[in-house]
C-alpha cells in the first residue's frame, strides 16, 4: 500500500495511491482469513487518523490533531463492529460525542 500526504491551508488530507492483496471478499489478514470491507475501511480510517494527528503535531495544527483523533475513534468503532462509516457516526451522535 502506498500513501501520500498532502496539505492545503489549515487542513490535511491523506490520499491512497493503491491497495494490494484485495478482492471482492475483503482483505486477506491471515492464512485463509478474510476481513470484510467495513473492517478494512475502519482499519484504514484508524491509520489515516493516526497519520493526520501526527502531521498536526509536526505542523502545530490543532484542528488537524483533533480531526485525526476523531478519525481514529470512528475507525475503531467501524472496524470492531463491522459497520458502515455513516452508522459509526450515528452511534457517536447517539452517545453525544459528536
Amino acid at each position: 500500500m502506498e500513501v501520500a500526504l498532502k496539505r492545503g491551508g489549515s487542513e490535511c488530507d491523506i490520499v491512497s495511491l493503491g491497495i494490494s492483496g484485495a478482492s471482492s471478499k475483503g482483505a486477506l489478514i491471515g492464512k485463509g482469513q478474510w476481513m470484510d470491507w467495513d473492517g478494512v475501511a475502519g482499519s484504514w480510517r484508524q491509520w489515516k487518523g493516526s497519520a493526520r494527528e501526527t502531521w498536526g503535531r509536526l505542523t502545530g495544527n490543532e484542528p488537524c490533531i483533533l480531526a485525526g483523533r476523531r478519525d481514529r475513534l470512528l475507525g475503531r468503532i467501524q472496524a470492531c463492529c463491522g459497520i458502515k462509516p455513516e452508522e459509526a457516526e450515528e452511534e457517536l451522535k447517539e452517545w453525544g460525542v459528536l
